[in-house]
């Protein structure tokens, strides 16, 4: 019974990890081929806060025929578009981590600027005028895009919890499978621990290669 509910459990778990790999990717900064690999909308500052979009949440096409701005990004904002055009610095600039952009939302223009989310995450649009968006529709996007708008201590501590987690399940499938295959019950409690110290560090690894650009 015990050697069901253990495997059971580490069946679950495993989908729970793929899942969540999937959703930290999502939420991870875009691709290093796109003109801006996110959007903050909003001040730190304010009292209505900051909400982050991942630049894999954008569409972006290529702008034909501009010298000044190379790709134009969109993304739906309750409910009415919001359009991005921006262009990182050329190589002949000395700030090589800045840009230029600029929005459109709602039949407006808003003030745009390019600017760092993280020490090497760069190439992000901040709005930080909100659109005109109110605090219940910024905390709206903060829900949807649930990952890109957790503080860093929470994510180290889902690190915190997940490495030991899966180093522990990992040890203890192994035990449960070899359990009944194995007389040697010594041997087999040695392959779980072992198991479970050499996941151990590898965990760890893959748990922060999914969280990287989304903390410092």
């Amino acid at each position: 019974m015990w050697r069901r509910l253990i495997l059971g459990f580490a069946l679950v778990y495993s989908v729970v990890l793929v899942v969540l790999a999937v959703l930290l990717r999502l939420a991870s900064p875009g691709l290093s081929s796109q003109a801006i690999l996110g959007v903050g909308i909003g001040s730190r500052d304010s009292e209505k806060g900051i909400a982050y979009l991942s630049g894999r949440r954008l569409h972006c096409t290529p702008i034909e025929g501009s010298e000044t701005l190379a790709s134009q990004c969109t993304v739906d904002l309750a409910g009415k578009p919001l359009t991005i055009r921006a262009q990182r610095n050329p190589p002949s600039d000395p700030n090589q981590l800045g840009g230029t952009c600029e929005a459109d939302y709602n039949g407006k223009s808003w003030p745009c600027r390019i600017g760092s989310r993280h020490i090497h995450v760069h190439w992000f649009a901040y709005l930080e005028e909100p659109l005109g968006l109110s605090e219940e529709q910024l905390d709206a996007l903060r829900r949807r895009y649930f990952f890109e708008n957790r503080s860093e201590e929470t994510l180290v501590v889902g690190i915190k919890v997940v490495t030991p987690l899966t180093a522990l399940v990992t040890g203890a499938s192994v035990v449960a499978g070899l359990w009944p295959r194995v007389e040697n019950k010594l041997l087999v409690t040695l392959a779980g621990v072992l198991t479970t110290v050499t996941t151990f560090p590898v965990a760890f690894i893959l748990t922060m290669l999914a969280a990287r650009g989304l903390f410092d």
